[in-house]
């Protein structure tokens, strides 16, 4: 079971948002909520695996909210959730550790999907939007000392990462469990200086290393 939260000012997308979820069975809305604060609250006591969250509300806004509780909460996963495809509010979001946006026209299916995708580790990232990601994010090449700081292991996780795979699928082509792979990915974001496998990815990309 997925648990997700809401964050929306409009109560006419939250409750229609969750009467869409509720017909799947494999997720759970836990809580709807119309402010950040409100969020960061519920984040403190309820077990939350994915917040849907709008950019533009009243009080703290969207994006400054995905920084907020990613740095208190990094286990969380958040999709931005908007009505306008804005690059720059939206790259923003990334980099502060959203794992990806839907647009608020998206169907019932493509919604569930992305939950799926993202509660499985993986990311939800229009290639046009990623491509400026990578050089609104640009980092540094890496040296001898950063590649050989990761294990064999490490590194071939991570190659797999920027080849688009998620948790799950990493898993099932290593042999190993996903707590491993989540274990091995925390050790690699630790090593790299990094906040995420978005960040991961851009990473392996901008460095040649597939």
């Amino acid at each position: 079971m997925i648990n997700v939260m809401i964050v929306d000012d409009q109560e006419i997308i939250t409750q229609g948002l969750k009467m869409i979820l509720s017909q799947f069975e494999n997720i759970n809305v836990t809580s709807v909520t119309n402010t950040v604060e409100g969020a960061l609250d519920k984040c403190s006591y309820e077990v939350i695996d994915v917040v849907l969250m709008d950019i533009k509300m009243p009080g703290i806004n969207g994006i400054q909210g995905i920084k907020l509780i990613k740095d208190k909460y990094p286990n969380i996963e958040i999709i931005i959730f908007t009505t306008f495809k804005d690059d720059e509010f939206i790259q923003k979001g990334l980099s502060y550790g959203a794992s990806g946006y839907l647009l608020k026209d998206a169907t019932p299916e493509e919604i569930k999907s992305s939950i799926e995708e993202i509660h499985n580790g993986g990311a939800v990232i229009e290639s046009s939007i990623a491509k400026k990601l990578i050089k609104s994010m640009s980092r540094h090449k890496v040296s001898s000392s950063e590649v050989k700081a990761l294990t064999p292991r490490e590194l071939e996780i991570s190659i797999l990462v920027g080849q688009g795979l998620n948790n799950k699928e990493i898993s099932k082509i290593l042999f190993l469990s996903e707590g491993t792979i989540k274990n091995h990915l925390s050790n690699i974001f630790s090593k790299l200086d990094i906040r995420d496998r978005t960040q991961l990815a851009i990473f392996v990309h901008e460095n040649n290393l597939l």
